[in-house]
């Protein structure tokens, strides 16, 4: 029984040390969609100018750009803006919002 409890509290104890906040999330899913590098060297900004703040604010979202976004490989367009959602009071998830 250990046996099974132990690598599933590792793997708990590692989503949440990689999600505990908007900036790890945020690196994390730019490391697990191909682009390691850029998510250990960029810097990230958050977006309060956004067209849509009021329903973000609503959903626990938040808006952030990277200032040196990556190229996505098929059609050269950069992933600049992504969405921060805060789930549960302590996790977070990101994901691509757009590149305008």
């Amino acid at each position: 029984m250990k046996k099974t409890f132990i690598p599933l509290g590792v793997f708990v104890l590692l989503l949440y040390l990689l999600h505990c906040t908007p900036e790890l999330a945020l690196r994390t899913h730019l490391a697990l969609i191909g682009y390691p590098g850029k998510a250990f060297t960029t810097d990230f900004e958050v977006d309060d100018l956004h067209v849509d703040a009021e329903r973000l604010a609503a959903d626990n979202t938040a808006i952030y750009i990277v200032n040196s976004p990556p190229i996505e490989r098929t059609t050269q367009g950069d992933l600049r803006i992504f969405s921060v959602t805060k789930h549960f009071g302590f996790f977070y998830s990101a994901s691509f919002y757009g590149d305008t």
